[in-house]
């Protein structure tokens, strides 16, 4: 090919993480060597090193289809691999670093996992602290991102990975590194598409590289059809024009983008792009553990915090503490408590006293003081509000609470509530989301009039402009 150097003056290293049929990893990697000669940053890692497997080579840490299960298996995934995937050389004879690092699993914002449910990246990886039989487990986020002079293009073939503001800042914050920046994050705000397409996406999008289009073009270009409003981006402003043509030619892109410069993000909705910038959540969810009848993985003492991911058993006990961080619990407010199974639009079927439930669940339910309301999921893609009771919902007395206790100052809600279980077969990682109502304002999750004009529907575009919290796995439906 006449675009194809015979040996460019540096040969780009690739490097591709796969949690599921790797089909569409090693699909890219044998179009990123036929197009342009890039190089496996694996084949001169160990024989025996951790993941690793031949033909060409992947870094596949549940193994070839991503099933592989094990207690260890899972704290490697929480805690150590998220961190390696910033800080990818798999022990490589040269200690390089890859150009172009892709990631192909499931995902839900911010996290990527396997098929047997194992982390192994997340856009806030967690640092695993210190043990003892009083305080449990200690962890913390970290600000980690990736920050090596090769890294210039990241590609996350995951669901929803930029869906929503507060992932595309997450996830922006981790290009900027402190003297070395990723250029181009490539991912989806929708559902990525499954190994076979994602196969063909990468081969039509390495075509287009190699016709000179730009990385994002060449993206966005690879995505018709159907899966069109799935793709998303984000860009270094003086990146926008970057080809891979120019990179193998000269051995490096022609932008450089200084520390403080706009990040852009970029979808079917948004061609010029969006400065992304810090987002302003409503609240802080987190989840303590209290009780269980097997305990957790990672094993927690009651009254810590449980990290995002821990794999729990039915029955397990936790409180939930909600924090209003842009107003206070007012009386007459309607809270709603959702549980979400991997993603918004999937409804399951499932209802979420399947999930969790209120310490006195029966007597709430009877009582009336909570209700039980399909309200999450989307009418107009068949979910009617009277198919799934897949939120609880009940009205704030400061005085008296009908459930959970407000501290002194209003701003925090505790929740008692039980882990319940696995209501159907699909991946069983859950997350829980908030909404207030109060008259005509709402904070947290946002919504629309349904066909009706009487009830609000959670909008499936915006679920997630607010966080998603207490991300938990639950113990029975993990593969071995």
């Amino acid at each position: 090919m006449a675009d194809r150097p015979a040996r460019p003056p540096v040969q780009l290293q690739y490097l591709m993480w796969d949690g599921t049929d790797p089909v569409d990893s090693k699909t890219l990697a044998r179009e990123l060597a036929r197009r342009f000669r890039c190089v496996n940053l694996l084949d001169d890692s160990p024989a025996t090193a951790f993941g690793v497997a031949d033909s060409p080579r992947c870094f596949l840490p549940c193994g070839a289809e991503g099933r592989l299960f094990s207690d260890g298996l899972w704290l490697v995934g929480l805690f150590e691999s998220p961190i390696h995937f910033f800080e990818p050389q798999h022990a490589n004879a040269g200690g390089d670093f890859p150009a172009i690092l892709q990631f192909s699993g499931h995902g839900i914002p911010g996290f990527m996992f396997s098929e047997s449910s194992v982390l192994i990246a997340a856009s806030r990886p967690l640092k695993l602290g210190s043990f003892s039989p009083s305080a449990g487990l200690r962890w913390t986020f970290i600000g980690k991102g990736w920050n090596n002079p090769s890294t210039k293009v990241v590609i996350c073939s995951a669901c929803r990975q930029l869906a929503g503001r507060p992932q595309q800042f997450l996830w922006s914050e981790r290009m900027r590194g402190a003297a070395h920046r990723v250029h181009v994050m490539l991912s989806y705000r929708n559902t990525a598409p499954a190994a076979a397409t994602s196969a063909r996406i990468n081969r039509a999008f390495v075509a287009g590289l190699a016709a000179g289009k730009t990385f994002l073009r060449a993206w966005n270009d690879a995505h018709g059809g159907g899966l069109q409003h799935r793709w998303a981006a984000l860009v270094y402003r003086s990146a926008i024009d970057d080809t891979m043509r120019e990179w193998v030619r000269d051995g490096s892109l022609p932008s450089a983008p200084e520390a403080d410069e706009d990040i852009l993000y970029f979808d079917e909705d948004t061609p010029a792009g969006r400065v992304v910038t810090r987002p302003s959540p409503d609240f802080n969810a987190t989840m303590e553990f209290h009780s269980s009848p097997s305990g957790t993985t990672p094993p927690l003492a009651a009254g810590n915090m449980m990290p995002p991911w821990t794999r729990v058993k039915a029955g397990t006990q936790v409180k939930v503490f909600l924090h209003f961080l842009t107003s206070t619990f007012q009386d007459r407010d309607v809270v709603w408590v959702s549980a979400l199974q991997v993603r918004p639009d999937y409804a399951g079927p499932f209802q979420i006293d399947q999930v969790i439930r209120f310490a006195g669940h029966a007597g709430l339910i009877a009582s009336g003081d909570v209700f039980m309301q399909g309200r999450v999921h989307d009418e107009r893609a068949g979910y009617k509000a009277d198919t799934y009771t897949d939120l609880y919902g009940f009205t704030v007395t400061r005085a008296a609470m009908p459930v959970g206790t407000l501290d002194a100052t209003f701003s925090t809600l505790t929740l008692d509530m039980e882990i319940t279980g696995v209501p159907n077969d699909h991946l069983a990682v859950f997350y829980l989301m908030f909404r207030v109502e109060r008259g005509n304002t709402e904070f947290g999750i946002p919504t629309d009039l349904d066909g009706t004009g009487l009830l609000r529907i959670a909008n499936q575009r915006r679920l997630i402009d607010e966080e998603q919290f207490c991300v938990f796995v639950v113990d029975a439906a993990v593969t071995s």
